[in-house]
C-alpha cells in the first residue's frame, strides 16, 4: 500500500508553454500523468520563471512539496530554485534526457564547472530514462558522493493511439525525414547534434532511388548552397499534428545523435508508426534492442547502424534494399511490446522511489 505522508504535492520542473519542446512538452504531461494515479502534481514551466511566480499558487504547492523533480538542466532559473529547495529540505530528483552525457558536456567546458557547483558534493536521485543514456553518462556525474542512480524508463501511453493509425504510403515518391536540432556554430566550431551533415551527403543516392527529403529544423546556420537539391523540403517548424502526419506519410527517419540521448520520442513515434529507421547505435535505447534479443531470438548487425565518422553511402543502400526488413519489423514489433508492458513498471519505480 502507499505511503501517503510523503508530502502534499511532488513538484515537476521543465518544458515551457510558449514554443513546442518536443521532448520535454510530450514527456513531462506523460510523466505527470502516470504520478498523478497516485499522488497530487504541481508543474511549473521553465517561463513561469518570473517574479509572479513567487506569489502564484504553484509556488505555494511547491513548498509544500516534498520532492521536487527537474527535467534536463543548465537552465539559468534552475539555480535558484536548486540552492532554494535544498535550503528548505526538499529532496531533489533530476531527469537529465542526455544533459549529462560525456559528449555533450565536452563541447561546453563551462558545463563541468557547473556540475562541480551545482551538483557534485549534493544528495541527490538522477534518474535515467535509459540503460543507454547511463552507459554515456560523464563519469564526473557518476563518480560523484551522495548520489542514487536509477533508471526508470518512459510510458510513451500517448503513442498507443499511433499504433492503430491506418499507414499513410506515398507510392511515387518515398520520403525520409530528418527532424531536431540543426548544426549551429558554437565559439568557432560547428556542432551537429542530430547528424544533419551526414545527410547531405547522400542526396545523390536518394535521388537516385527516387526519394525526397523533408528536413524539419530550423536552418538558420546553414548555407543555403548547401541545400541545393532536387526532391528537398525544408520546414523550420510543423505543429505537432502536422508533425504526425508527416512522420506517418515517411518511409525513413533519418537520426545520427552526436551528443547522447535519454529515451527518444522520435524513435519510437517512428516505430509506432512503422516507420524505418537511418540511425546510429547510440540513438536506439538499449532497452529495444534487448526486447528484440529477447523476444525474437534476432541480434541487431552492426551494419544495420550508419555511421557517426565514417562513409554511409554502401549502408544505406543495404537498407534501400530490403536486406534489413527483418531487423526493421523486430524494431517495429519491439516497440509495441514495450508499451504494453512499461506503464506499471514504471509507475511502480517511481512508487518505490517516492515512498523510500
Amino acid at each position: 500500500m502507499m505511503k501517503r505522508n510523503i508530502s502534499e504535492y511532488i513538484t515537476i520542473i521543465g518544458g515551457n508553454n510558449i514554443s513546442f519542446d518536443g521532448g520535454q512538452n510530450i514527456s513531462i504531461p506523460e510523466l505527470t500523468n502516470l504520478l498523478k494515479k497516485k499522488y497530487k502534481v504541481n508543474n511549473i514551466k521553465r517561463n513561469d520563471f518570473n517574479l509572479g511566480l513567487f506569489i502564484s499558487p504553484k509556488f505555494r504547492k511547491y513548498i509544500l512539496s516534498g520532492f521536487i523533480i527537474f527535467n534536463a538542466d543548465f537552465y539559468p532559473f534552475y539555480l535558484i530554485l536548486i540552492f532554494l529547495s535544498r535550503l528548505i529540505n526538499k529532496k531533489l530528483i533530476f531527469i537529465p534526457r542526455g544533459a549529462y552525457s560525456k559528449y555533450r558536456l565536452r563541447v561546453n567546458f563551462l558545463k563541468y564547472i557547473y556540475i562541480l557547483l551545482v551538483h557534485f558534493f549534493f544528495s541527490e536521485v538522477i534518474v535515467f530514462l535509459s540503460k543507454s543514456e547511463k552507459f554515456e553518462t560523464s563519469k564526473l556525474i557518476l563518480r560523484a558522493p551522495n548520489k542514487k542512480f536509477l533508471t526508470i524508463n518512459p510510458t510513451f501511453n500517448y503513442l498507443e493511439d499511433n499504433l492503430v493509425l491506418k499507414r499513410k504510403e506515398i507510392q511515387d515518391l518515398k520520403t525520409i525525414i530528418f527532424a531536431g536540432r540543426a548544426p549551429q556554430i558554437y565559439k568557432n566550431n560547428i556542432r551537429d547534434p542530430k547528424g544533419l551533415l551526414k545527410l547531405l551527403p547522400l542526396f545523390p543516392i536518394f535521388n537516385s532511388w527516387n526519394m525526397k527529403v523533408l528536413i524539419l529544423s530550423d536552418l538558420k546556420y546553414l548555407d543555403k548552397n548547401l541545400l541545393k537539391f532536387t526532391n528537398l523540403e525544408v520546414n523550420n517548424h510543423l505543429p505537432y499534428d502536422l508533425f504526425i502526419n508527416k512522420l506517418n506519410s515517411a518511409n525513413y527517419l533519418f537520426q545520427i545523435s552526436n551528443e547522447g540521448e535519454g529515451f527518444s520520442q522520435l524513435i519510437m513515434q517512428a516505430l509506432c508508426m512503422r516507420v524505418k529507421l537511418l540511425i546510429n547505435k547510440r540513438s536506439l535505447p538499449q532497452e529495444l534492442i534487448d526486447i528484440v534479443l529477447e523476444n525474437f531470438e534476432v541480434v541487431i548487425p552492426e551494419n544495420f547502424f550508419v555511421s557517426e565518422k565514417g562513409d554511409n553511402l554502401s549502408i544505406v543502400v543495404q537498407h534501400f534494399n530490403g536486406n534489413m526488413d527483418l531487423f526493421h519489423k523486430c524494431l517495429f514489433d519491439s516497440a509495441k511490446i514495450y508499451l504494453k508492458s512499461i506503464s506499471k513498471i514504471s509507475l511502480d519505480s517511481w512508487e518505490n522511489l517516492l515512498n523510500d
